[in-house]
């Protein structure tokens, strides 16, 4: 369970950061993810058991009616029983679900909040996992210039980058257009002739 929102957690993180660079907020993310594991693996485990716990309470809500009603019709006991299980395990789908998912974001966003990216843990996950070191990756090539060739992360002699910004846009100079002597060409006067 503590893993089943890691994406959703690292999501709402470039929501929360409002960065250009999606990449590289998705990779300082997991990062984050992996160094602030303990809280959010509490959290987890306390919202399991109260998954558990919601989920016999809807069986319970659910099948008193339905032993009442398979009381006075024998013949749907099964179709009830089977009715009532479902039930339960839809409501909690509704319920239960979507307040660990709430849960397991603040968590998270308690649990990360301040810290930045441990080069540590970038080394730890570039050599773990392939997708971890292509999102690092992706992250570099979309700070790069258009032609600019990405080396691979992870090459000898290349520290890894711990946050990535992006670039800003160059900005024109302010000086004023030089002003055209003489008449305008036809064509701009909007086909005017003189």
């Amino acid at each position: 369970m503590s893993t089943t929102y890691v994406d959703e957690a690292v999501l709402s993180r470039a929501y929360a950061r409002r960065e250009e660079n999606v990449w590289a907020v998705a990779r300082d993310g997991v990062v984050l993810y992996a160094q602030a594991w303990k809280p959010i693996l509490a959290n987890a485990v306390v919202l399991a058991v109260l998954s558990f716990v919601e989920f016999l309470a809807f069986l319970l809500i659910l099948g008193l009616p339905a032993a009442a009603v398979a009381a006075a019709f024998p013949g749907l006991g099964l179709a009830l029983a089977i009715g009532v299980i479902i039930g339960a395990w839809m409501l909690k789908l509704a319920v239960s679900d979507a307040i660990a998912l709430a849960a397991t974001l603040l968590a998270y966003h308690r649990a990360t909040d301040g810290l930045e990216p441990d080069p540590e843990w970038v080394a730890k996950l570039d050599a773990a996992s392939d997708k971890f070191r292509e999102l690092g990756r992706k992250a570099v090539a979309a700070v790069r210039p258009a032609g600019v060739p990405v080396a691979p992360v992870g090459a000898p002699g290349l520290e890894p980058e711990p946050h990535l910004e992006p670039q800003p846009e160059p900005q024109p100079d302010s000086q004023p257009e030089p002003e055209a002597s003489g008449p305008l060409p036809a064509a701009l006067e909007g086909g005017r002739t003189q």
